[in-house]
């Protein structure tokens, strides 16, 4: 198994499929993993504010959740399934708010979706990523 990106994005919101993995892929090599799978979901404001309001019990406008698999353990990067695969979680992201931010920004919205990626999947690893909104 090596760093496996499954990435689920209705149409209207169109991502770089190739340069997400690759992002992903460099981030997580970068930290040491080897093998993983992460899910990563890019969609609208009210889904990722259902989401905020049903797991975090909050009704902030968040940009990014992460959902891990497992706890994080301390002293280790990911969890170890039963299986022997070690699945991350699930980063969503709110692809009209990066849109948002990357004009604001000035920025293109591949760099931000790619900035926001790294952020979540952080949180996943438990690392404690420097926001930078």
């Amino acid at each position: 198994m090596k760093i496996s990106v499954l990435i689920k994005s209705e149409s209207r919101y169109p991502v770089d499929r190739r340069r997400i993995r690759d992002t992903v892929t460099q981030y997580l090599t970068s930290l040491g993993v080897k093998e993983c799978e992460v899910s990563l979901a890019f969609v609208g404001k009210r889904k990722l504010q259902e989401l905020s309001r049903r797991y975090l019990k909050d009704s902030l406008e968040h940009v990014v959740l992460s959902f891990p698999f497992t706890e994080i353990k301390a002293g280790i990067p990911f969890p170890d399934t039963p299986e022997n695969s070690h699945i991350l979680g699930e980063v969503v992201v709110c692809y009209p708010q990066a849109q948002g931010w990357a004009r604001a920004k000035n920025t293109r919205v591949d760099d931000m979706i790619d900035r926001l990626v790294v952020y979540g999947i952080g949180h996943l690893v438990g690392q404690s990523p420097v926001w930078f909104g």
